[in-house]
């Protein structure tokens, strides 16, 4: 039974899928209609946005053929949030804000372009926007500094066991290169029990891509065989049940699927902890108080975190409250040497990410800032640790503000 198409998958494949998990990058949001009107999805999280974000920026084109240029501004900006490197987009922005006189903006775009673009099209083009400006070289210019003395705090919290060294060596980068108090808690927050095992997620992964392939009459006639429905697919063994039935059907051995089974069993022993869950359990026990100098709580945490249907996360959180992880970060995870200078590197990049929106400062359209939003840990790496001249003056106002 081996040449039905739709079941096409071999146990190979599968057990591929399996040695990979932990590689995933962040999984879209599926309740997320690729159809969704563009300005709906620019409302989207940065991981949803991230799939639709093509449709984004084809919209802000079509508000700049409008000449409705602070929409069209709003969606590139919106755009380049979550996808900073796309060049073009940059230029176009940097073409706008020259429009409507922000020129110092536009040069700071088109010298993000001129640094990292590959085509001489983009190039040419950022230098002449650079060429033809009236306003003085930005370079001339230092950006606001923010290393006065700190006026305000953040306090890290440990949850449960977590690298006492490299926590020390972070909270001393990230003050020095914040010029934000960061303070230890001494209380460290509980991690509390796995929300998510790897086999919960791997399954399903592996049920929606099988349901993908199965004709639409043959899925219902499983589903009648089984007696399962649809709303009982949404659960771990109704799930299993069904990619049973499935392998069963494509013409696989028992004992094949038996040792499908065992690497579920062994996958079922670890897991993930819900970053939503652990955010509120922050605010109980650290509540923000609305005076004094402490305004925000950074928890971390060396488990693995998720939320709703994300493969994983990096980081969680908002206004006053937020929760890091630097699990994915390890050599370990990662099957990688030893390496702690670049494990201390990505949990600085992170953290400096989440303090912002604990701070409540919206996330930059530069590539070439710690802030940048990476879609994968390559991407994270590849951007660098320091901020860019917007963050860092929107960082000076926030502390300016709290003095």
């Amino acid at each position: 039974m081996k040449n039905i198409t739709w079941a096409s998958v071999s146990l190979a494949v599968i057990l591929i899928a399996i040695l990979v998990f932990h590689s995933m990058t962040p999984a879209s949001n599926p309740k997320a209609s690729p159809a969704a009107p563009a300005h709906r999805q620019a409302n989207e999280s940065n991981v949803d946005l991230r799939e639709h974000v093509d449709d984004v920026f084809a919209l802000a084109d079509a508000r700049a053929r409008e000449q409705k240029i602070d929409e069209a501004i709003s969606l590139y900006q919106r755009g380049l949030q979550v996808n900073p490197w796309r060049l073009e987009y940059q230029l176009k922005l940097a073409v706008l804000l020259k429009q409507i006189g922000l020129e110092e903006q536009a040069i700071e775009k088109a010298e993000v372009v001129r640094q990292y673009a590959e085509q001489e099209d983009l190039i040419a083009a950022a230098d002449e926007l650079i060429r033809s400006s009236k306003t003085r070289d930005y370079d001339d210019e230092p950006p606001a500094t923010t290393k006065d003395a700190p006026s305000l705090e953040i306090v890290i919290v440990p949850i449960e066991t977590v690298d006492a060294g490299l926590l020390a060596e972070l909270r001393e980068s990230l003050q020095s290169r914040l010029g934000i108090k960061f303070t230890v808690a001494q209380e460290p927050l509980s991690l509390g029990g796995v929300d998510r095992t790897y086999a919960e997620e791997l399954v399903a992964k592996l049920a929606g891509e099988m349901k993908e392939k199965i004709p639409e009459e043959r899925h219902r006639r499983m589903l009648r065989e089984l007696g399962l429905t649809e709303a009982s697919l949404q659960s771990y063994y109704p799930r299993v049940q069904f990619l049973d039935r499935a392998f069963q059907d494509s013409g696989y051995s028992q004992q094949q699927i038996d040792e499908f089974h065992a690497t579920l069993e062994a996958l079922q022993r670890k897991g993930q902890h819900d970053a939503q869950r652990l955010l509120s359990k922050l605010k109980q026990d650290y509540p923000l108080k609305p005076t004094g100098p402490v305004k925000g709580y950074l928890a971390i945490t060396e488990a693995d975190i998720f939320t709703r249907d994300y493969n994983f996360l990096y980081g969680w959180g908002g206004r006053g409250h937020g929760v890091m992880s630097y699990h994915r970060y390890t050599a370990t995870f990662n099957d990688a040497p030893p390496n702690r200078p670049k494990l201390l590197e990505r949990t600085i990049k992170q953290a400096i990410s989440t303090t912002f929106y604990i701070l409540d400062i919206p996330r930059c359209t530069s590539p070439a800032c710690a802030r940048a939003y990476p879609h994968s840990l390559v991407e994270h790496d590849q951007k660098p640790i320091d901020l860019c001249n917007d963050c860092t003056r929107a960082l000076a106002r926030a502390i300016a503000r709290s003095r």
